[in-house]
């Protein structure tokens, strides 16, 4: 290729420049690398965060439904358990006199197990309910 000198000058300014617009790319690229970068490790740390929180929400979840079905087997399996839930200030609140003290709802609820052990369950629910 043959160049006059004013021509070559042309001809290098241009190469400068397109040397010039690649750095100036190459720099924009790797700060949008890094921001990324960045944003994936706060996604990163903020799922860690949620497994941990999913993690004793499960645990809390456990021990609740291990405390219910402990509650429930002993309500219903152990028949001095149950008599000893029925004396309130030394009376049997089986007995007419205290059982119309109580009201409807719950009145029917402590003459059958399976009565009982729903009462138990809703109880338990409510305050769950209550809790959260």
């Amino acid at each position: 290729m043959d160049f006059n000198y004013k021509e070559q000058i042309a001809y290098n300014n241009g190469f400068e420049r397109r040397i010039e617009r690649l750095e100036n790319n190459l720099k924009s690229a790797q700060e949008h690398s890094n921001n990324l970068e960045a944003k994936i490790n706060q996604l990163t740390s903020t799922i860690e965060i949620q497994r941990h929180w999913i993690d004793e929400l499960q645990q809390k979840h456990n021990t609740f439904i291990e405390n219910e079905e402990t509650i429930i087997s002993l309500l219903t399996s152990n028949e001095d358990g149950l008599r000893k839930c029925f004396f309130v200030r030394g009376r049997d609140i089986r007995q007419p006199k205290a059982i119309q003290a109580i009201d409807s709802r719950r009145r029917a609820c402590f003459w059958s197990k399976q009565k009982r052990k729903e009462m138990v369950e809703q109880s338990l629910e409510e305050s769950c309910l209550e809790e959260a």
